[in-house]
């Protein structure tokens, strides 16, 4: 590093005052021996050069309140006409840096507009600040009750009721004394007021001692590993070795910096103070320099620094002052200059076990640090000096030290800070990309000097990275570092990308030592030219020997003999140890792990990977450095990052946005709502085979031909399609389907049956009621039918036979009348003496009261149980948000509720669904279907998957008005609060996990195509009126694909071919379940779901203790397929790599599981988790543990194990026999027994989980191909 640049005024200014100064000044400036002395000098003779200098303080530059308003305006009319809240959150941010100080009620009303931008992007904090900060501004008093509500429901909505219920009482007061509001709409809000007063009070007196109280901000606390200690020596100075083995991905050191600055060209991007990223922009009164993100950072560096260099780093920044002189500067300005007079004192006499227990912001701290004085030359002296006198003008102009006279004391430390920053700061950095999933590269952003991180040396092959999170640094191993070592950062030239000579170039030029690290004693070869046939291993002889063995792998060699031993080395076997360590898989497992953007889990896979590779390797090799170079960028990656095209929610729309507005692309998609499948003469013809098949008494087919006969019949057709439902029903009556029947018979009606034929419905009725023995309405309907015959056209003979037949049933009803209503009162009379209460009807939502849902930053949101679980315990029923029929499944299945479907109604407009009932007719064609119907073929036929549809139903099932009420909400809401929605609700499911930070722009640009599609559909369909909520819309279809793709799951339904098949489960629809879907993967689940129409079902298949997951699975089990290939499906479809138990653990496929050992539970209880393995064959009656010492009683667990023999045989046979309620109790009587002396993975264990989720399947949908016929 240089104190300045040679672009800036000073360094001509020094150029100059080297000239001036005379050659025997030169030579007494050479001989000086102190940094004071040398500051003394170089202050008395700057004079001669000081009109060269042009430092000058320039307050309130930069400022400008037309210029300010100008982008308050653009604001205002993002947020209003826009809804662009983040377009107008940055505008309102530039606002209040150009804003004057005096212009105190410009800024009071920018406040209040930039708060409302804020709560609509549910940044609830700052929203509070800009509050306070507008009513302290002077915010206009007749205005004011505005704010104070506005606080009020924020602190409602936070749970802080006693705060809520105070601001309500303030709008109140402002309301009653200054108000522009007419006296009506004065009382109507004061009366509103008062009901959310009385309701919020309610909830401070009765909710607020439930709640947890607010957790407060933590204190920083520094860390250092106990593991890490200070040493120092001659050679190495000071510095930090090992105490103990460190292993790769500890965290050795988190420390906050001594004195930090930012870059110029960050300085209005990152807070000044603490680094972070600005989103709510908070300024200096006086200059547009430096930017905070928060007002505490505001007060904390306009109260200490920056209020000395405020107006003075524009000058610096022209003079080319570099980040060191300004770091030098700020660890200066940060404490009173009374602080430096009180240690004056002690400055030459600190010793090194004094300063280790200072804090890190006591300036003894960081005095003490390496400044290689008697390196440097008198030519780079006179320059630094020159600096430390400029800087020391800033304090002297800026009125820093008014108290004490200018006696070169500080000029004498800002000589010395320039040196100290110069050998131990470091440069912070923030990782930059442009898309979420790039590379990124790692940028300076500013520097910072870190007490304890200084003290650690240089290694050519450091064992240790480090990475920022603002101005905090956080340091992890990155490799086996033994105790004693010494633990070694990089100062800038790796030796995996450069020579030796020109990193000892480097490290002698910048930081005045020579490396003698192993990497640059061995001249070990950079990374491009290791030879990938060479191998180094570790040698084998023994813990004394430290050397390696190379070892070629074109060589036919089995052993090498280590030159410092003499022990040879077995290669096969270190060979095989790599193979079985299974390091390839593994090493992609990671990679796939961090593009995933799983950081954590893949630094623990690469630290994992650095285990086993120490242990049998020796650097350099590459395989070793990929592997360390993986975890520096997992490292990075935790730090500070930047995006700079971030895939946030308003992205989606923006997205959206691009891709509608591209003509080319949108106008390809010719689109033309179309209703195929109807027409009269394919409806006749269907009539006509219907009849034909109906005369010759084949009910069954006549009744398909009806059906798709009807289905075909065109809107307009109205009296055919009445004399089809009629015909329908006549079969339906022949079939004994007598509700059915007389459902189509009032359908007909309905339609304008002709009136000549009435009086075959009317006899049909009847006949229908009577074979329900509904005597009293076959009545009327033999009524009904003798006034029909009247409107006939049969023949006298015909008609009088009918009215006879209908006469003899009208005179025979009313003693069938009375003695079914004397049954019906005894049999009621039995029913009310053994009546047991209501029959409980199937709910549509049940969720188990045991259930809970935790959160942690690994796993997300997940089931947890609250108490013992036992198998076949339901947990959850649930209706899906949205559920959408495979094309090859819309005849068969209603497509509202997934029902299958044997007499359909038909849509009236199109061929394309059915329905099973006229009110999921009425559901359908009154929300989703009026805007799909015409577009399910063009949908299909596009290749879209049931996910696109799903993601369009999204939208149509609810209005364009219901989604715009709800814009403002949608992220904002807790999960506390998402919980309590109604299954309909979309907030229900907005927020549920979308992974969009690891898609890639062709991931992001497919979707996006795909919702331009099905957007287009939405516009021709008719839906919404609003042109201008057409991106809204188009980016809820870009996000609703997103998080269909992790959170939908298939409706499934067993069809057999004839009633002994086994059966298969078919996938018919998807549904979106917003509670099933916050369940967790485990590759051996702990529960089953099956469906019943699309209501979702899950079971227990096994016992769940207390406090654990409940886990269902997303379709690899452990039993069937490899845990390779379970990891490569999960990682590759939902971005996750499993961590469950049969992963960990690696369980055997089923029929890999060995019969002849039966895994037993410790009977120690819950103090022991052992798992005792004994053959089957054993004759011991007890057997020990070797954990607990319990004895365990294997007798009686073999007994167990021969009970459930006979319950296995017995379940089957009933299962087998279509008993499954008889044979689901056997299961779950033998899993209990099984369960409380096994331990899985054991065969008979498994075989009867499989036993249970097949009875439980048996509950759902299901379907028999083959049918009797007729």
């Amino acid at each position: 590093m240089e104190v300045s640049s040679e672009e800036g005024y000073f360094h001509r200014y020094a150029q100059k005052f080297r000239r001036a100064i005379a050659p025997k000044e030169r030579e007494r400036f050479a001989a000086l021996g102190t940094d004071r002395e040398r500051y003394a000098f170089v202050s008395e003779l700057k004079w001669r050069v000081v009109d060269e200098l042009p430092l000058e303080r320039s307050l309130d530059d930069g400022k400008c309140l037309d210029r300010a308003l100008e982008h308050k305006a653009t604001g205002d009319r993002l947020f209003q006409q826009d809804e662009d809240w983040v377009g107008a959150l940055k505008c309102y941010n530039q606002c209040y840096l150009l804003l004057p100080e005096d212009n105190v009620l410009e800024k009071a009303l920018l406040l209040d507009s930039r708060s409302q931008a804020l709560l609509q992007l549910g940044k609830l904090d700052q929203t509070l600040e800009d509050i306070d900060r507008a009513i302290a501004y002077g915010y206009p008093a007749e205005q004011l009750a505005t704010l104070w509500e506005r606080k009020a429901r924020i602190f409602q909505s936070r749970k802080d009721f006693k705060t809520a219920v105070e601001c309500f009482d303030k709008t109140v007061h402002y309301l009653t004394h200054r108000t522009a509001l007419s006296t009506e709409q004065l009382a109507a809000k004061l009366e509103e007021l008062k009901k959310l007063t009385d309701v919020v009070y309610y909830q401070y007196k009765n909710v607020q001692k439930y709640l947890e109280p607010a957790k407060g901000p933590r204190s920083f606390q520094p860390h250092l590993d106990g593991g890490v200690q200070y040493d120092s020596s001659e050679a190495d100075g000071r510095f930090a070795k090992a105490k103990t083995n460190l292993r790769p991905n500890q965290l050795i050191l988190r420390e906050k910096p001594h004195a930090a600055a930012l870059t110029k060209e960050y300085s209005g991007t990152h807070c000044s103070h603490c680094f972070e990223r600005i989103e709510v922009l908070h300024c200096c009164p006086s200059c547009t320099d430096v930017a905070f993100c928060s007002g505490r950072c505001e007060r904390n560096g306009c109260g200490s620094y920056h209020r000395y260099e405020c107006g003075f780093l524009q000058s610096l920044w022209s003079s080319g002052a570099s980040i060191v002189s300004l770091l030098a500067l700020r660890i200066i300005t940060q404490k009173p200059s009374s602080y430096f007079d009180d240690i004056r004192e002690e400055l030459p006499e600190l010793t090194a076990s004094f300063t280790d227990k200072l804090p890190d912001d006591d300036y003894r701290k960081v005095f003490r640090l390496v400044t290689h004085s008697d390196k440097r030359s008198p030519e780079d002296y006179l320059v630094w000096t020159l600096m430390a006198t400029m800087l020391n003008s800033v304090l002297r102009m800026s009125n820093y030290n008014t108290d004490q006279p200018d006696n070169n004391f500080l000029g004498y430390l800002l000589l010395h800070n320039l040196q100290i920053v110069n050998y131990n700061a470091h440069d912070v950095s923030e990782v930059q990309r442009k898309h979420s999933n790039d590379p990124g590269l790692s940028v300076a952003i500013g520097a910072a000097l870190y007490p304890m991180l200084a003290l650690f040396n240089h290694s050519c092959d450091p064992g240790i990275v480090r990475y920022f999170t603002g101005t905090t640094v956080h340091v992890r191993t990155i490799k086996n570092i033994a105790a004693g070592a010494i633990i070694a950062e990089n100062y800038g030239p790796l030796y995996t990308r450069m020579s030796r000579p020109e990193r000892r170039q480097t490290m002698a030029s910048n930081y005045k030592f020579d490396c003698n690290c192993q990497a640059c004693e061995a001249d070990w070869p950079t990374c491009a030219e290791m030879d990938h046939s060479l191998i180094r291993f570790r040698c084998t002889g023994g813990a004394d020997c430290k050397e390696a063995v190379q070892y070629d792998l074109r060589s036919d060699s089995h052993g090498v003999r280590c030159t410092a031993c003499g022990h040879i080395v077995d290669v096969g076997e270190r060979i095989r140890v790599l193979r079985e360590a299974n390091m390839l898989s593994r090493f992609n497992e990671a990679s796939q792990l961090y593009q995933a953007g799983s950081y954590e889990h893949a630094l623990s896979k690469y630290a994992a990977i650095m285990i086993t590779m120490d242990e049998v390797l020796a650097p350099p090799y590459r395989d070793y450095h990929i592997c360390q170079q993986g975890m520096r960028r997992c490292c990075l990656d935790l730090g500070s990052c930047y995006v700079s095209c971030p895939s946030t929610e308003k992205y989606n729309e923006e997205r959206f946005r691009f891709v509608n507005g591209l003509r080319s692309i949108v106008d390809e998609l010719r689109l033309k709502r179309e209703y195929n499948g109807k027409g009269m003469e394919q409806a006749t013809a269907l009539k006509t085979l219907g009849n034909k098949a109906f005369q010759a008494e084949r009910w069954n087919e006549a009744l398909v031909f009806y059906n798709k006969c009807y289905v075909s019949t065109p809107k307009e057709n109205v009296q055919e399609k009445s004399i089809i439902l009629a015909n329908r029903s006549a079969a339906l009556y022949h079939l004994e389907k007598y509700d059915l029947a007389l459902r189509d018979i009032q359908r007909a009606l309905a339609h304008q049956y002709p009136n000549q034929m009435m009086y075959k419905l009317t006899e049909r009725k009847a006949r229908c009621f009577l074979a329900k023995k509904d005597y009293e309405a076959a009545l009327e309907c033999f009524k009904a039918t003798v006034t029909a015959l009247d409107d006939s056209n049969l023949p006298l003979e015909r008609r009088q036979k009918l009215e006879r037949d209908a006469q003899i049933m009208i005179n025979l009803l009313p003693t069938n009348i009375e003695m079914e209503k004397k049954n019906r009162k005894k049999a009621s009379s039995k029913a009310d003496d053994h009546a047991t209460g209501p029959t409980a009807k199937t709910p549509d939502h049940f969720v188990e009261k045991a259930l809970w849902f935790d959160e942690t930053a690994d796993e997300g949101r997940f089931a947890r149980t609250s108490t013992d679980l036992k198998p076949n315990t339901i947990l959850l029923l649930e209706r899906p948000h949205v559920s959408t029929l495979l094309e090859d499944y819309s005849l068969d299945h209603c497509t509202h509720c997934f029902k299958r479907v044997s007499v359909p109604i038909a849509c009236p407009l199109c061929a394309d669904v059915i329905f099973c009932s006229d009110e999921c007719e009425a559901k359908a064609n009154s929300s989703y279907h009026r805007y799909e119907c015409g577009f399910l073929p063009i949908l299909w036929g596009s290749g879209a998957s049931i996910t696109c549809h799903m993601a369009l139903r999204m939208i149509t099932q609810k209005s364009e008005e219901y989604f715009m009420k709800l814009k403002p909400e949608l992220a904002a809401l807790t999960n506390e609060q998402i919980d309590k929605l109604a299954i309909d609700d979309y907030r229900k499911v907005y927020k549920l996990v979308t992974h969009e930070s690891t898609r890639s722009p062709e991931d992001f640009f497919q979707r996006t195509l795909m919702a331009t599609l099905l957007n287009t559909c939405l516009t021709l369909g008719g839906y919404g009126s609003c042109p201008r909520e057409e991106n809204f819309i188009g980016g809820l279809l870009v996000h609703n694909l997103q998080l269909l793709q992790f959170n939908a799951h298939e409706v499934s339904e067993i069809i057999r071919d004839t009633p002994e098949d086994i059966g298969k489960s078919t996938f018919i629809g998807g549904g979106l379940y917003p509670t099933l879907a916050l369940f967790n993967h485990s590759c051996d689940p702990g529960v089953t779901r099956y469906y019943r129409g699309n209501q979702v079902c899950v079971r227990t298949v096994k016992n769940i203790p207390a406090d654990a997951m409940v886990a269902e699975n997303y379709g690899p089990l452990f039993t069937q397929v490899r845990r390779e290939e379970r990891h490569e499906t999960l990682l590759n479809q939902y971005r996750f790599t499993c961590q469950c138990v049969p992963c960990m653990e690696n369980w055997p496929l089923f029929t890999e599981m060995d019969p002849t050992v039966i895994r037993f539970r410790c009977d120690g209880g819950k103090i022991c988790s052992n798992v005792l393995i004994i053959p089957s064959e054993i004759n011991d009656f007890m057997v020990q543990c070797t954990e607990c010492g319990e004895h365990t009683n294997i007798m009686k667990g073999l007994k167990s194990v021969q009970d459930t023999d006979m319950l296995f045989k017995t379940a089957t046979r009933l299962h087998t026999a279509g008993e499954y309620e008889a044979a689901l109790r056997k299961y779950v009587e033998m899993m209990e027994t099984m369960s409380e002396v096994l331990v899985p993975p054991y065969r008979d264990y498994h075989l009867c989980q499989q036993g249970l989720r097949a009875c439980m399947l048996e509950f759902g949908n299901r379907f028999t191909r083959a049918v009797a016929k007729k």
